[in-house]
């Protein structure tokens, strides 16, 4: 699960919505929820940003890109 903060708040008369994007590509729909589950994340490293963006998709605020890593047990191991 991703989840963000922010301030301010989305603003509803704009119309805000975020989007999380996954190594680049958006993930799911545009969304009011703070948070996105990401489910089927293959083993590796991978970058998710989220983006506030207004009713025309105009990004208006950007987080930082968040690097994290992904590592599986071998069923061998």
């Amino acid at each position: 699960m991703v989840s963000v903060e922010l301030s301010p708040k989305l603003s509803s008369k704009r119309e805000d919505h975020i989007i999380f994007s996954l190594d680049g590509k958006q993930v799911g729909k545009a969304q009011t929820s703070l948070s996105y589950d990401l489910v089927g994340v293959e083993r590796g490293s991978h970058i998710v940003v989220a983006s506030v963006i207004d009713k025309a998709g105009k990004v208006l605020k950007r987080s930082k890109s968040i690097l994290f890593h992904i590592q599986r047990r071998s069923i061998a191991h």
